[in-house]
């Protein structure tokens, strides 16, 4: 068989005839259209598959948001309560301490 940079238009109707070229082309789309077809499938598995994945990690993190979120929540009805319960303790102390904090923003601010 002839290579293709040694044959030319006119020659290459020597070597093959019109049939068997068009046969050729016939099964060249045949196995493109297969190829297409087998890309696709594969493409669709990954996708599915990665989909997938992302959704379990989505799902893990939203779980572990709500972790967190509710141990901060814990954690400031703790200091809420003992904040509570330290300004019923001693109330004029706590008066103080707010007064005090309060110059002290206001000094800061001023300046």
């Amino acid at each position: 068989m002839a290579t293709l940079k040694s044959v030319d238009s006119k020659s290459l109707k020597t070597v093959y005839n019109d049939a068997e070229i068009e046969g050729k082309i016939s099964s060249l789309k045949s196995e493109i259209a297969n190829l297409g077809a087998s890309i696709v499938e594969t493409g669709g598995k990954e996708a599915k598959r990665v989909l997938a994945k992302g959704e379990a990690l989505g799902e893990d993190a939203i779980a572990t948001s709500r972790q967190a979120l509710d141990s901060l929540a814990a954690e400031l009805e703790s200091i809420e309560a003992g904040l509570t319960s330290r300004i019923r303790e001693k109330p004029l102390q706590s008066i103080g301490i707010a007064v005090g904090i309060g110059l002290a923003l206001a000094y800061l601010a001023r300046r």
